[in-house]
């Protein structure tokens, strides 16, 4: 959200009349956050003491009506008393909204005017009230959003720095009662019914405008705690999940005196890689949750309780990487990748994302997974189930010793929470927001000019980006014959293996480390960058079409990095060459023709892809690690130290594509083609 230093909220005097028709369903209101006013956006140079939130959130984001258009909807609010000794908060407005004062002040008066159950007079407000309508409330209503401005502080009718009504001219009580708060009642109404939603506004001075999730909260629907010991750990739902050719001794096992499932490795001579671990075979429930209670309302969340323990050093290159994952069969998997220690010995931030030694006290990490609501899971919705997964998943000739798993949980969310943001873009140092949105252009327009080359790990490329090109006969590389192709163009980035031989393992992999307005390198762009923060969520969204077949595309991955490589969540559509059912719901779902995603993930015009989302959890969370002082020392959004290294910029948000053709050896019909022409980054309140 943008905070304009000259903006005023005018409010309209028009009024307003609403819908008038008899309605069958009332709205209902889901979580609107609680709001956090803060001043800090507006103090340039001096303390401008500006208590404005500007568009702090969306109305229509946090409303459904069966039987309305939730634009149409008429939005007002009371203010409720204040739980503090500031008598005059049970009679005195605190706040307006979109330059609009409460209909109500405090509870005599809402008792009195709105009743116990009717809240008639809050079914067409007048227009002096009314929240949500442009011709009510100006131009800054016309995507719907909310602004909420604290009228003791800052009056609307005082200017900077507000002297005789700013915090410090004010009695000690009034600003502790201000930045306690005072509940809010939102109601809306479709002329004939109305609901209502409470939160909490806060304002608290020197402090940034934030939101909390109010009733965003993970839902747990199975919640797995491994104590059964028989069968090796084998009988609580869980089953091994084994790697063929094995190139490292590793096992899988149960330990009994903390309830855990471990994979094991040794360390080797060699960069070999291990990728194995345990996946749920629906025994126990561990597969109960279905489509059918996740539908187009709800998003998916799997939550892994890890710990590390056996390592024969200290040094955090020697915990092993791992991947955690949900998933629709194997045809469309989330992932989470989380390196300890990125190869390094001693490494500042793998250690303070890396799994706890204590397991009494384990990390959690969190994946998401936005079902895409295509055909085939509509129409089988009860039969389409979650299942769960989590490997050691390391390369690191030096990582030994057990990963386990203690308890997993498998629940939903409401989508409401992971809305789009926009359409007009915030800064990154913006509480929540679209924070970035790269569109394709001549030579590639944000995404840079870019040219794979066969064997090369970057290719001719731009500042801003890399591109991974590698075509295998076995374990050989073959750089001969038709290969991958990476390649920028005038909607934006090309990627195919077309011309791989269908007995070659075909590989491109396109990265973007941040749009070309972030380069070159200079204390100004670096400022741009979209960052990491704890607390916050960040779905990014990524635009693909193909012009081929979506029956015949291969694996196709979507990745939302930070950290490097270390924190790496990924969406993978599987090839189409995955048999089974996990087919049909991969030939619905590839870019090509022949896609069937909703209308809803599409661009108008669109008919051979759309938006795909990967939910990317922060790295900087206290339920992975109580402390992370590394990762708390890089440089937050808006902020460059360094301008000649990226050694205090890894907080980063980066993104890539990668196109894998018969990987694993299946699938030899298959090849990859699609085109990347937009990627949005939205940053989000955190789910908890």
């Amino acid at each position: 959200m943008k905070k304009g230093l000259l903006m005023t909220l005018i409010a309209a005097a028009i009024s307003f009349t609403g819908a008038t028709a008899s309605f069958a369903a009332a709205p209902v209101i889901g979580g609107i956050p609680d709001v956090n006013i803060g001043d800090n956006e507006d103090n340039i140079g001096t303390d401008n003491n500006f208590f404005v939130f500007t568009n702090a959130f969306k109305f229509d984001t946090y409303v459904t009506d069966t039987d309305t258009t939730v634009s149409d909807l008429v939005w007002s609010f009371d203010e409720k008393d204040h739980p503090t000794s500031d008598t005059s908060a049970q009679t005195t407005p605190y706040f307006q909204v979109n330059g609009h004062n409460g209909m109500h002040i405090g509870d005599s008066s809402i008792a009195t005017n709105d009743g116990t159950t009717t809240n008639a007079l809050h079914v067409a407000p007048p227009g002096a009230n009314e929240l949500r309508q442009v011709v009510n409330g100006g131009s800054n209503n016309a995507a719907g959003w909310a602004s909420l401005r604290d009228i003791v502080f800052s009056p609307t009718a005082g200017a900077f720095p507000f002297i005789g009504t700013r915090p410090s001219d004010q009695p000690i009580g009034t600003v502790a009662a201000h930045a306690t708060g005072k509940f809010v009642r939102f109601f809306a109404s479709d002329g004939t019914n109305v609901t209502t939603k409470d939160i909490l506004v806060k304002t608290i001075d020197n402090t940034t405008d934030t939101l909390t999730s109010s009733g965003g909260t993970f839902t747990v629907v199975q919640d797995d705690v491994l104590t059964i010991t028989t069968n090796g750990g084998q009988d609580n739902g869980w089953s091994h999940f084994d790697q063929v050719g094995a190139l490292r001794t590793q096992s899988q096992g149960y330990d009994a005196a903390n309830t855990a499932l471990l994979a094991t490795v040794a360390s080797s001579g060699s960069n070999d890689w291990s990728t194995f671990g345990w996946i749920t075979n629906g025994a126990n429930g561990t597969q109960s949750l279905t489509y059918a209670a996740v539908g187009t309302g709800k998003i998916v969340r799997a939550k892994f309780f890890m710990f590390a323990s056996g390592q024969t050093g200290a040094a955090s290159n020697q915990v092993p990487d791992l991947r955690m994952r949900v998933a629709h069969r194997f045809a469309i998997t989330a992932n989470l990748i989380v390196q300890s220690g990125g190869g390094i010995s001693g490494d500042p931030l793998g250690a303070d994302i890396q799994p706890s030694k204590v397991p009494g006290s384990p990390s959690i990490y969190k994946v998401d997974l936005d079902s895409p609501d295509t055909p085939r899971l509509v129409t089988n919705a009860a039969n389409e189930a979650y299942l769960r997964a989590f490997e050691l998943y390391d390369s690191d000739g030096f990582a030994n010793g057990n990963i386990a798993m203690t308890e997993a949980q498998i629940g939903t969310y409401q989508a409401v929470f992971v809305a789009d943001q926009g359409p007009s873009l915030s800064p990154v140092t913006a509480s929540t927001g679209l924070i970035k949105s790269y569109v394709g252009g001549a030579s590639g327009g944000d995404f840079g000019a870019l040219t794979g080359i066969p064997g090369s790990s970057s290719g001719t490329n731009s500042a801003n980006n890399a591109a991974y090109v590698q075509k295998y006969n076995g374990l050989a590389l073959d750089n001969g014959g038709g290969q991958p192709v990476v390649q920028s163009n005038a909607n934006g980035m090309g990627m195919d293996t077309l011309a791989v031989e269908t007995d070659r393992l075909g590989i491109c992999a396109y990265d973007m480390f941040g749009g070309t307005e972030e380069y070159p390198r200079t204390t100004a762009t670096r400022q741009l960058s979209a960052r990491v923060e704890s607390g916050k969520l960040y779905k990014v969204k990524f635009h693909m079409t193909a012009t081929k077949n979506s029956n015949s595309q291969c694996l196709i991955r979507l990745r939302a990095k930070t950290l490097a490589f270390s924190w790496t969540h990924t969406l993978e559509i599987n090839g189409s060459a995955v048999g089974g059912n996990s087919t049909l719901i991969v030939t619905e779902l590839a870019p090509g023709v022949g896609n069937q995603i909703p209308a809803a993930d599409r661009i108008g015009g669109d008919t051979t892809g759309g938006w795909y989302n990967v939910l990317m959890t922060s790295p900087m969370d206290s339920e992975i690690r109580a402390s992370q002082p590394n990762l708390a020392a890089q440089d937050p959004p808006g902020v460059t130290t360094n301008v000649a290294s990226n050694s205090v910029s890894r907080r980063d948000i980066g993104v890539g594509v990668d196109l894998i053709d018969d990987f694993g050896g299946v699938g030899a019909t298959e090849s990859g083609q699609i085109q990347l022409d937009r990627v949005q980054i939205h940053k989000l309140n955190a789910i908890n």
